[in-house]
């Protein structure tokens, strides 16, 4: 029994309260099995479906450098106030026109557009802090309930902003159509999320999608060159200030760079290329891919009585919990978790003693509540997409077995799941190539749980090992309870009888059993994976590049407003804290300093190279960017790209000193954790353990890791969990790469025997391709605590820019 399910259950009265019928309906679980629905999809690789409210629309734009044909895929988004249908229950949200929005496939080397219209009603729910939304002709001053949006195209995506007027790609201009000022990022047509469109007005994002040859591999810290890897990404609102509340309501879907089925790949490492040819195609005929939007909406009842969102439910302080109502509607039932298929209810006043009939919180799958997905006799696994579009919910992920495991008494038996890729990219260092197109195998790896952060996407392989075949089994995917904060735990409740509040005003959310799978009998054998490493082609010799520090580039003058980049032995603290300014509104902020040995740099003047702002600091009166530093000189994080060929990658400190969960995330970039050795020639001393769960048996995590400790036989490759391989088998190879990451608390629930844990988490990425040049952000991506503060502008310029 997990020690996090105890504090569930312990303590817990299970009380009556009187209902009304209708009161008493919407808290039951639905009746009968839920058939999965799948989302419609806009895709490079297949047909335009027939029923096509988005616009889908596919069509050819010449060759790569593979004399493979390109293609533009293309759809239509109308940001809209609508009433929608989430999980049987009819709400009216701020949406995309549906609760699931089309999934996006397209190849690496096509380009992938969209044109968003802001069709929104005055807001749903009155925004708390100001948006960022540069001025132009229409609108010179946007109030703040005026109810604008805007879109990141995609999250995940190693792809240009086109808004950088200081040095843009050849490919694309800024769209300067809507009279915006010189300086102004807005209409910038690439991933750019300092786009901003009034209502009414309507913008086209075109992102080209690096193919053949064209991004360098360095930015996964390989030699030469790779197309963009295959895998799993998303697009959502990216609004500061409404952004939780507009993704919420369903203003995000996603969106994949390749086939659905890319990275299923059979374990060749003892057969011939075409044998290992044949057995992938077989093993990909004979897997079911499905495609899982993971969202969460709090609601509260309307005057009408019917539902509305309220996003303060998503506020959910540790010590209260979420039941369901029994079918007798009126017993309100905290302790069995298994009742909770897909939604539960608050408690009242948080008492835990009566659930609040006025407020209901929903955990779907695809927009529904616990559907069913049935792989069938003819398939030998299920790869299951995974997506959190949540804005503040983490999934913290297992898989049971329904009929062995009684979770009303917290006793689960658990199937391990295969990680295919994580963020968009499998967990692998590019392979070079080699003659014949022959692949370097690199061993999958299984976990038993798994914590999806929001934002974060997985691929998960989910075969009948360890199944009978000779009988129809189910499994039930469920996230667990997950306490965020961190303060020296207060017991409540009679020893033997007791839960523990870590910190009320952190989050703690709920067991919720999310869907089922069924596996019905075979006679098919399982079949082993491997991962789809990238193939990295020679790099083409280039005369004239730089070395990288050599004083041409480091004279080169910087943009307006930047604080210079590292310099060699630096590395950079990110620190999300608590905002002291009280004339700024904002809770948070972010602290950026450049550091060596531990201590901070100064410049010339004697000052602290230290950027401490909240993202509210950066606004102008007209809401527009301060890249220039406005009146207060204030600086903003300036990267130069650096294409030399002894690159190296940017080590970055990611500091958490409050009580709550954070969550990292940077645009137009994949990271991975340091080393050991990555600190060491940084002048960093290791913490003394490299994650929460290092050298514990028995943890019951989540395992939130600091670093990677590389010469550690036991060591965890995963920082979604723990990874298990089989005897013999290497580990030397993996490297798991994130667009997102979590930054646990300043002192994290430990396990028994251990003492409080402290570190931040330590992490390199690679400033190295043309794609990345512009200006994006870096921010906190549970998108509450990115509303009030936690983000920062930064800026990727190249310095053999003659421009400048």
């Amino acid at each position: 029994m997990d020690r996090f399910s105890n504090f569930v259950c312990a303590g817990i009265l299970v009380a009556s309260f009187t209902v009304s019928a209708s009161d008493a309906q919407d808290l039951l679980p639905q009746a009968g099995i839920i058939e999965f629905k799948d989302p419609p999809i806009c895709s490079s690789f297949e047909p335009i479906p027939n029923n096509n409210p988005f616009g889908c629309e596919v069509a050819n734009s010449g060759r790569d450098n593979n004399d493979e044909e390109r293609k533009i895929v293309k759809i239509n988004l109308k940001a809209q106030t609508k009433e929608i249908t989430i999980g049987g229950h009819s709400i009216k949200t701020e949406n995309y026109g549906t609760y699931l929005p089309p999934v996006v496939e397209a190849r690496a080397g096509d380009t992938v557009e969209v044109t968003l219209t802001n069709a929104l009603d005055k807001p749903l729910v009155e925004p708390k802090h100001p948006h960022h939304c540069e001025p132009d002709e229409v609108h010179p001053t946007p109030p703040l309930a005026s109810n604008p949006t805007n879109l990141h195209y995609f999250h995940g995506g190693i792809v240009t902003t086109c808004n950088a007027t200081s040095a843009r790609p050849g490919h694309c201009e800024i769209e300067d159509l809507h009279g915006g000022p010189p300086d102004s990022a807005r209409w910038g047509t690439g991933d750019n999320i300092y786009s901003c469109l009034e209502r009414q007005q309507e913008h086209t994002f075109t992102v080209p999608i690096p193919g053949f040859e064209e991004l360098n591999a360095a930015v996964l810290e390989g030699a030469g060159r790779i197309s963009h890897p295959p895998g799993l990404n998303w697009y959502h609102s990216h609004l500061h200030g409404i952004s939780s509340n507009q993704v919420m309501g369903g203003m995000a879907g996603l969106l994949s760079v390749g086939r659905r089925d890319a990275n299923l790949r059979a374990d060749c490492e003892e057969l011939s290329f075409v044998e290992c040819e044949e057995k992938t195609a077989e093993l990909r005929r004979n897997t079911l891919v499905k495609y899982a939007l993971l969202r969460d909406i709090s609601l509260k009842r309307n005057d009408e009585g019917g539902w509305a969102p309220d996003p303060d439910g998503q506020n959910f302080g540790q010590g209260r919990v979420c039941g369901v109502v029994g079918q007798d509607g009126v017993t309100f039932d905290t302790r069995n978790t298994g009742l909770r298929k897909g939604f539960c209810q608050p408690d009242l006043n948080g008492d835990q003693s009566a659930a609040d009939p006025d407020k209901l919180w929903l955990f779907t799958i695809n927009g529904q509540k616990f559907p069913t997905i049935e792989v069938d006799e003819t398939k030998t696994g299920v790869l299951l997409r995974l997506g959190n579009l949540s804005p503040n919910f983490a999934y913290w992920l297992e898989l049971y077995d329904e009929e062995a495991s009684d979770p009303a008494n917290g006793e689960f038996v658990r199937k391990k799941m295969t990680i295919l890729s994580v963020d968009g990219v499998v967990p692998a260092k590019p392979q070079p190539a080699a003659d014949g197109g022959e692949q370097i195998s690199v061993p999958s790896y299984r976990v038993p749980d798994l914590l999806l952060m929001p934002a974060s996407r997985v691929e998960i392989y989910i075969d009948r090992r360890e199944i009978d075949p000779a009988k129809d089994t189910a499994f039930v995917l469920r996230t667990k309870k997950l306490l965020t904060g961190s303060i020296p735990p207060q017991r409540i409740g009679a020893p033997g009888d007791e839960w523990i509040s870590i910190n009320p005003e952190s989050d703690g959310w709920p067991e919720i059993q999310l869907a089922r799978i069924t596996f019905k009998e075979t006679k098919r054998d399982p079949v082993l994976i491997a991962l789809n490493a990238s193939i990295a082609e020679p790099e083409p010799v280039v005369a004239g590049l730089l070395p990288a520090d050599s004083a041409d580039r480091v004279s080169r003058p910087l943009p307006p407003g930047c604080m210079r980049d590292l310099r060699n032995g630096e590395y950079r603290r990110v620190e999300f804290t608590k905002n002291d300014d009280p004339k700024i509104m904002a809770e948070w902020k972010i602290v950026t300093s450049i550091m060596r040995n531990g201590s901070v740099v100064k410049d010339e003047n004697g000052d602290p190279l230290t950027i401490n702002a909240p993202f509210e600091a950066y606004l102008n009166d007209d809401h527009s960017i301060k890249w220039d530093g406005g009146d207060s000189d204030l600086l903003h994080t300036c990267i130069r790209l650096d294409k030399s060929a002894d690159a190296s990658p940017q080590l970055w400190e990611l500091s958490n000193p409050t009580a709550d969960l954070h969550n990292f995330h940077i645009h137009q970039m994949k990271f991975r954790l340091a080393t050991i050795d990555d600190l060491n020639r940084h002048g960093i001393v290791p913490p003394p353990v490299s994650s929460v769960c290092d050298g514990v048996t028995n943890c019951d995590g989540p395992d939130y890791k600091f670093y990677e400790p590389e010469s550690s036989q036991r060591r965890s490759v995963s920082n979604l969990g723990r990874a298990e391989f089989a005897e013999g088998e290497t580990i030397n190879s993996i490297v798991e790469w994130h667009d997102t990451i979590p930054m646990p608390p300043f002192s994290v629930t430990v396990p028994p025997g251990r003492e409080e844990v402290s570190s931040p988490v330590y992490v390199m990425m690679s400033f190295v391709d043309n794609a990345q040049v512009g200006r994006f952000v870096y921010h906190c991506h549970i998108l509450k605590h990115e509303d009030s503060g936690l983000m920062a502008p930064i800026e990727v310029w190249d310095p053999k820019d003659q421009g400048l």
